[in-house]
């Protein structure tokens, strides 16, 4: 049996990415890993069983609920977290996030998770600040790290180029959905005028582009409506503004955050998810989109080639015309019946199961 720590101070009471992957990833390490010891280190979350789901004996939380702002949670992390992993003495620490203790007191094997290298490929995406400590600390996270896993072979190659890491550290370990909706059954209900895409509206998700090609697609088809799921993130305001300035505000609706219930409604009703996003690690959304058996239209760059397969329907990113094509394309039937062939196959690629036991393998090896 082997004490594992795993450190959860970074995430917060609305999960994003990084957030559902440790929750999918805690989920069945519980199902799977009944001899393991698990230390799971949470801050300013209100009731973090709940929120994880966590249930299984061998399944602690040590909370600090006072971590209610990213300089505290850094302070602590960098400052204090290092002596109690030395009191608790784990043999393995995994840090879910790129948030690895620079000071290491406990003698343990570290496993970090870099999902993507966004501040690296997409500089616009965040301020001068942000950008040189997030590039320090994936650096120096994943020079201490023993293992680095990531989400995407994209990102592996990222992590690669721009840290200069070994291969031989790097391991994959995919993103995946906790059940496959799909595999269970495929609902063949009508799906309605609109599109949705589903991000934080910030520079690198490409809403702007997005925008303007659904502007044109609108003179084409003015019963159709655009969906934007998700909250307001970093350097939005240009976003909203773009909307007014195409004179098309009531056809784009601002819909903000929304749970997992009304997100599974949105993707069994829409006509396409349309993910126009510059880069991403992996990239979520389009393989939530197949899960319910709605289209995808998805950039043809980083790692969203390898999530979608075949399944999807590739466009070029920077180009709004290409993105225009997409939204054409999906309201060809046949070709749409011909792309949902494989939407099986590609969600079957990414297993939890699998996935799950791969990291089991690391941590006891």
């Amino acid at each position: 049996m082997k004490k594992i720590a795993i450190n959860m101070l970074p995430f917060r009471e609305r999960l994003t990415g990084t957030g559902y992957y440790i929750k999918r990833l805690l989920h069945h390490l519980q199902k799977m890993d009944k001899e393991n010891e698990y230390f799971l280190f949470v801050g300013n979350i209100k009731d973090p069983s709940v929120l994880f789901n966590i249930h299984a004996e061998n399944f602690k939380i040590i909370t600090y609920p006072s971590l209610n702002s990213k300089i505290k949670r850094i302070f602590f992390e960098q400052v204090i977290f290092p002596f109690i992993l030395k009191k608790l003495r784990p043999d393995i620490l995994f840090c879910p996030s790129v948030a690895v203790p620079l000071l290491s007191f406990s003698g343990a094997k570290i496993i970090t998770t870099i999902h993507d290298l966004i501040p690296f490929v997409f500089k616009e995406k965040y301020s001068f600040f942000q950008r040189q400590y997030f590039n320090y600390i994936s650096l120096l996270s994943a020079k201490k790290s023993d293992i680095i896993l990531t989400v995407s072979e994209n990102s592996k190659k990222d992590i690669m180029k721009f840290l200069k890491i070994k291969e031989s550290k790097i391991k994959v370990l995919y993103n995946f959905l906790t059940e496959n909706s799909y595999l269970k059954t495929v609902s063949d209900d009508k799906r309605g005028n609109f599109f949705i895409t589903v991000s934080t509206v910030q520079p690198g998700k490409n809403l702007e582009r997005l925008f303007e090609a659904f502007s044109e697609f609108s003179k084409i088809h003015p019963d159709y409506e655009l969906m934007v799921i998700g909250g307001k993130g970093w350097k939005s305001d240009p976003i909203y503004k773009k909307v007014e300035s195409l004179e098309i505000k009531n056809k784009i609706k601002f819909i903000g955050y929304v749970d997992d219930a009304q997100l599974s409604m949105y993707y069994k009703k829409a006509k396409a998810l349309i993910y126009v996003s510059i880069y991403e690690g992996f990239g979520i959304p389009p393989l939530e989109a197949l899960n319910y058996n709605c289209p995808v239209v998805v950039s043809n760059t980083s790692s969203l080639p390898e999530v979608v397969g075949k399944a999807g329907i590739l466009i070029d990113p920077y180009n709004t015309v290409s993105i225009l094509y997409g939204m054409e394309t999906v309201l060809l039937e046949d070709l749409v019946n011909e792309k949902k062939e494989y939407y099986r196959i590609q969600l079957e690629k990414f297993n939890g199961t699998t996935e799950t036991k791969k990291l089991i393998q690391f941590f006891n090896s």
